[in-house]
């Protein structure tokens, strides 16, 4: 039998959509830590551009991306991972997006 991952309780998972002023799309897929808020703090995992991508692909591989994170820090679901700046129809395709299972 399996045993539970202990979570890392300093640990989140965060996707963020920013916006250059060409228009070019970036997902980044960040591991933050909680007890401090200074430099270092944030792990830049991933980006994911629409300048390389189209939107849709970007945001499947961020969530693909965000679940190997969220396994390793511990989160029970994908649920845990936080989502910022993105849209109602950017969170419902990324939601449906294919993720690591533990």
């Amino acid at each position: 039998m399996r045993e539970k991952m202990k979570k890392l309780e300093v640990l989140e998972v965060h996707i963020c959509k920013m916006e250059e002023s060409s228009g070019n799309k970036q997902f980044f897929v960040q591991l933050v830590r909680t007890d401090e808020k200074s430099h270092g703090s944030v792990l830049d995992y991933n980006c994911f551009q629409t300048k390389h991508f189209d939107k849709n692909e970007c945001l499947e591989r961020a969530w693909f991306s965000a679940s190997m994170l969220a396994r390793f820090a511990g989160l029970t679901s994908m649920d845990e991972v936080l989502l910022y700046n993105f849209t109602e129809e950017e969170t419902e395709i990324i939601k449906k997006a294919l993720y690591l299972r533990w």
